[in-house]
C-alpha cells in the first residue's frame, strides 16, 4: 500500500485538550436514564403546556385531593406541583411498569397505584372532588366512565380527549391545534364535567 494511506495530511497527530466537559448526575427525583414511550404504554404525553392550562381550568384548591388516572410520564402532575398542589395530595394510577417506576422517581410523595385504571376504579370506594386526566385515546369511553364513575357529586373532571368524544355534562373548553399529538394522528380537546 502507499504510504499516503496511513497519514493524515494537513491534520495534526494530537490535539490539545483545553477543558474537560463536566458531565452533571442525576439529581434525586430525576431519571438516569431516558425514559422511551411506545406503542405498548398507549401514552400520548400531554405537551407541559397544555398540562398547565388543564390544571388551570380545574381550579382546585391547593389543599384537595386530585385524582390523576393515566399518570404517564407525569406530565400533569408536574403542571400540579408546578401550580402549589402538594405532591402528597396527589394520586396517580399508572398500568405501565416502566412509566410507573419513573413516575415514583420523579414524585416520590405522590400516592402512585401501578395497576390497570379500570380495574382499580371498580375496586375503589373513595369519590374525588377533583380529576384531572387524558386518557389513552383508543380506549376513551371506557377510562372515561371509570373516571366519571369516581367522580364526588358536585366534583369536577378536566379531560384531554378526542374530538369525538361526547358525554352527558361535557363542556368544550377549547380544541387543540391539530400537530398536539402529532404521533397519534388526532384531533383532540379540552373538556369539562361536573357531576
Amino acid at each position: 500500500m502507499h504510504p499516503s494511506v496511513y497519514c493524515r495530511p494537513n491534520k495534526p497527530d494530537r490535539l490539545i485538550v483545553r477543558r474537560r466537559r463536566v458531565v452533571a448526575m442525576p439529581q434525586p427525583g430525576e431519571l438516569a436514564v431516558p425514559l422511551l414511550v411506545d406503542k405498548a404504554t398507549e401514552c400520548h404525553v400531554t405537551p407541559p403546556d397544555w398540562a398547565a392550562r388543564m390544571v388551570a381550568y380545574l381550579n382546585a384548591p391547593q389543599h384537595a385531593e386530585v385524582l390523576e388516572p393515566q399518570c404517564g410520564t407525569g406530565n400533569l402532575i408536574s403542571a400540579l406541583i408546578d401550580a402549589g398542589h402538594p405532591a402528597g395530595k396527589i394520586i396517580g394510577v399508572e398500568k405501565h411498569h416502566t412509566l410507573a417506576q419513573s413516575s415514583r422517581l420523579r414524585f416520590p410523595d405522590v400516592k402512585l397505584y401501578q395497576d390497570c385504571f379500570l380495574s382499580w376504579a371498580q375496586a375503589e370506594t373513595d369519590r374525588f372532588d377533583y380529576i384531572l386526566t387524558n386518557p389513552p385515546f383508543k380506549k376513551v369511553r371506557a377510562h372515561m366512565n371509570a373516571a366519571i364513575s369516581l367522580l364526588a357529586q358536585g366534583g369536577q373532571m378536566v379531560a384531554l380527549v378526542p374530538v369525538t368524544f361526547t358525554a352527558p355534562r361535557a363542556e368544550v373548553l377549547e380544541y387543540l391545534p391539530p400537530d398536539a399529538f402529532s404521533t397519534a394522528k388526532v384531533n383532540t380537546k379540552l373538556i369539562s364535567i361536573s357531576k
